[in-house]
């Protein structure tokens, strides 16, 4: 048997010339690079390849993935559907190497991946299939969830799965998605090669989300995919390598309670790295779930434990790029509600520090000598289930409805490796340093 290796890598907006810039090589160079050498140094080895990328953009990666097909390595990619990708707030691009435009018109997320998309569409490649996920999260008939390019498909989860002939491989987790004219922020990346156990469950959920994505071959692109039907799995999983999806019964709130157990068992730090921070008190429509009263259904939130650790005399530390407030100016908070409430109580708990920095992506959180690295904000959105949302028309589209599960993808993966857990609390030490971060609470 092989042994067990990590490997992580930290990216910050400050590692390039202009942080204003949008380059080709996408919204975190560094990543890309190091992603792309791990795939060469181990492409005789390749059997497979798997890939889950909200967005998927990357004409380097691209050409990279094509090359490996190439070489009779399946490549099985998995993003949303192109009225996904903004057409918006089209910028030029910037070369990295050259400094130069690598186009000298200005490009959107969605001119980007139009001629990707076309090359899958009209020129099947060998070896490597292209699947969209057309999943909506929807649990309000308030929300806007039509608009192009800002529809809120539940696929959010950059995973990667690696297998090898020799019957290793290596599972990935990405704070990015490697996308063109996406901000430069603060992100990360963890491979973790050759844990049996993590290659198992990681196959498992990568061949059952397969299964419910659509090959761009079959995929309908007049259609909207708003009454999509779900043959959901209720099991166990392990919680060192944790799944959440529509197809995986009840898994986002089983999640929340993996963390909050963790959190429990907290003595000396509790340390949380993600863009948003709220799910702390929040309600869900009872109504929409089977197995629930139909009213509206209180939760106490992962955070509220985070707080009582607090008060029990762990310390606690939270960096979001969030906050509620005219000075400094970041942007709001996911459920602006619930993260009130809980800043109130951290207001008034000794032992919190709270910062925000506007480059932040990365998601993380160390406990003690633990840290559970996540594709998931810390929000009542990813922590809550709903296996039977029916709304017959939406406020701002009466003629729009929608019926189906609410519920996002995400992953999280608990390491206890000693040099990795260092790792990621001095990337925390680091970004509470950083000349962007305000502590707002010290």
């Amino acid at each position: 048997m092989q042994e067990k290796r990590y490997y992580t890598i930290f990216d910050a907006p400050q590692n390039y010339p202009s942080q204003a810039d949008f380059y080709a090589q996408g919204e975190s160079p560094r990543i890309l690079s190091f992603f792309l050498d791990f795939l060469q140094e181990r492409a005789d080895e390749l059997s497979e390849v798997y890939l889950s990328l909200h967005l998927y953009n990357n004409i380097y990666l691209h050409e990279a993935l094509k090359a490996l097909a190439q070489r009779s390595v399946k490549i099985h990619l998995v993003t949303i559907p192109i009225e996904g990708y903004a057409t918006g707030q089209a910028r030029i691009i910037h070369d990295l190497v050259s400094g130069e435009a690598a186009n000298p018109v200005a490009q959107s997320s969605y001119s980007l991946a139009r001629p990707i998309f076309g090359e899958f569409y009209k020129r099947p490649i060998g070896f490597f299939d292209l699947y969209l996920f057309p999943h909506l999260s929807i649990r309000d008939a308030a929300a806007m969830p039509f608009v192009r390019g800002e529809h809120p498909y539940s696929l959010q989860l950059k995973s990667i799965l690696l297998l090898y002939k020799n019957g290793g491989g290596a599972v990935g987790l990405s704070s990015c998605n490697l996308a063109v004219r996406a901000k430069l922020q603060e992100e990360n990346l963890i491979f973790v090669e050759n844990d049996w156990s993590l290659l198992k469950t990681s196959l498992r959920f990568f061949q059952q989300l397969l299964e419910h994505a659509i090959h761009i071959r079959d995929f309908d692109f007049k259609k909207r995919y708003t009454h999509l039907d779900m043959q959901v799995q209720a099991f166990s999983q392990q919680e060192y390598a944790f799944f959440t999806a529509p197809f995986y019964k009840n898994s986002s709130v089983q999640a929340e309670s993996f963390l909050v157990a963790n959190a429990k068992k907290a003595t000396r730090r509790i340390y949380l790295v993600a863009p948003h921070i709220s799910s702390y008190e929040y309600t869900v429509n009872g109504q929409f779930h089977s197995e629930y009263e139909a009213e509206d259904i209180e939760h106490y939130g992962f955070l509220r434990t985070v707080l009582e650790q607090a008060g029990a005399g762990v310390e606690v530390r939270c960096i979001s790029q969030s906050f509620l407030g005219k000075e400094p100016a970041f942007p709001t908070p996911i459920n602006a509600p619930a993260f009130q409430a809980f800043y109130e109580i951290l207001k008034a708990t000794s032992n919190t520090h709270y910062a925000i920095n506007a480059r932040l992506n990365s998601r993380y959180l160390i406990i003690d000598d633990t840290v559970i690295v996540t594709t998931c904000n810390f929000t009542p959105e990813q922590f809550i289930y709903l296996d039977q949302v029916d709304i017959p028309s939406f406020s701002a589209a009466p003629e729009a409805s929608y019926r189906g599960i609410f519920a996002e993808l995400g992953q999280f993966l608990k390491i206890t490796d000693a040099t990795t857990v260092e790792a990621y609390v001095k990337n925390f030490e680091a970004l509470w340093e950083r000349p962007a971060t305000v502590v707002v609470k010290s």
